[in-house]
């Protein structure tokens, strides 16, 4: 390249969110500029997060704006209840006008070639669409996640989602998606997108981290753990038949430790817990199960890194995703156990990992069985090569050589 050129980045996650989806945007953000990009982010106010992760640090060369708003499930709720029209189309809705103010002032006065949002903040789409109308900029949609899939069919918010879904589907000039499957999804519901401008950048690990995933500091000790890192929530990442083949199989590996699973990342609600923990009391579970608060990202990867096993949750509701800890989990040496949809996108990509077993997330049975293998597997160093965030930004680097200006290259 001879010269740079600006992205406005707009991301509703970004640090110091703490939350699995902050590390796709800040990755990007981090390495663009080796590839002659300046990424300008548009973001929200860190008074907005619930939680945060105050270490994970933000490129000094990265240009963040900041517009205020607020999670209305927590500013507006009454007794744990709030109305609909103030989560229209998410919960954070509040901030589109306050984004689109700080939006349209980055653009003047940096004056970027083309604008990127991602999902699955719907706001952060709807923000960026109206940026690139009204500034005439090219609008790259990433899609970490197929959105209607999120809500119930016939329930108002699926059809919100699947409106908002689609303005983005037939009005971005490039579609980016985390998975070949979600890819093939998106073209087979919207018959009429352009097969052209969709095009699949997966997850990866972060290679910056790679010693925190090591095994430097790990010790066998009395416990075989099975760390989940992330939290848990009844549709998508269920346990209840988990417990019940941990329930019901060997208590202790064939050395004689205490088969243990370790959740880390909390629970959805309180609605959700109660049935949880009647569950493992009736199960006899209590001393085999721990829930564990959320932690910063890099306490979570060096975790990851000393636990004995580590399990992947993927419900059939998310057959068309990898999540990003798939990545960081292949990034270290440890048994991984994928408990999901057989035909999802997250086994298929485990299927030929080394040191690796797949069950069926609603089959205590298939979990059973996997967890027997589980415990017999050793430590297995992945090929992992073409994985990293490092790399994923240069196959999106590729894709944002399209709209430099003419004579930059």
């Amino acid at each position: 390249m001879t010269d740079r050129s600006k992205l406005l980045m707009v991301a509703y996650e970004f640090p110091p969110c703490l939350s699995a989806g902050v590390q796709r945007t800040l990755k990007f953000a981090q390495h663009l500029p080796s590839h002659g990009w300046d990424p300008v982010v548009l973001t929200t106010s860190a008074s907005a997060y619930a939680r945060r992760d105050e270490a994970l640090p933000i490129p000094p060369e990265v240009d963040v704006r900041r517009a205020w708003s607020f999670d209305s499930s927590r500013r507006l709720a009454v007794s744990g209840r709030y109305l609909t029209i103030t989560s229209t189309p998410d919960r954070y809705s509040s901030w589109y006008p306050f984004a689109i103010r700080k939006g349209r002032a980055a653009i003047r006065e940096t004056a970027p070639v083309a604008i990127y949002s991602t999902y699955p903040v719907f706001t952060a789409h709807m923000v960026a669409r109206t940026l690139a109308r009204r500034s005439g900029l090219p609008w790259i949609a990433d899609f970490r996640d197929p959105a209607p899939e999120h809500y119930e069919p016939g329930h108002e918010a699926f059809r919100l989602a699947s409106q908002v879904d689609r303005a983005a589907v037939e009005e971005a000039d490039v579609l980016i998606f985390a998975t070949e499957r979600m890819q093939e999804l998106y073209l087979d519901r919207y018959r009429g997108c352009d097969p052209g401008k969709a095009v699949v950048i997966e997850n990866g690990y972060d290679e910056d981290r790679l010693d925190a995933l090591s095994q430097a500091g790990r010790t066998t000790g009395e416990t075989f753990d099975i760390l989940h890192s992330g939290a848990i929530y009844p549709r998508g990442r269920d346990i209840t038949c988990l417990l019940e083949a941990l329930a019901h199989g060997p208590s202790h590996t064939p050395d004689g430790r205490l088969i243990r699973l370790r959740l880390r990342g909390g629970r959805k609600s309180e609605t959700h817990e109660k049935p949880l923990d009647d569950r493992i009391q009736q199960l006899d579970l209590g001393e085999r199960v721990q829930f564990l608060p959320p932690c910063s990202y890099n306490e979570a990867l060096t975790e990851m890194g000393r636990s004995d096993a580590l399990l992947l949750l993927q419900g059939r509701l998310f057959d068309f995703q990898i999540p990003g800890k798939a990545y960081e989990y292949a990034a270290t040496d440890r048994p991984i156990l994928t408990l999901g949809g057989p035909a999802g996108a997250t086994a298929a990509r485990m299927a030929n990992m080394e040191a690796s077993v797949i069950g069926d997330v609603d089959d205590p049975v298939s979990i059973g069985a996997a967890l027997a293998r589980l415990v017999e597997l050793k430590p297995a160093r992945r090929d992992i090569t073409g994985l990293s965030r490092k790399e994923r930004t240069v196959e999106f680097a590729a894709i944002l050589e399209q709209f430099q200006p003419a004579g930059v290259r």
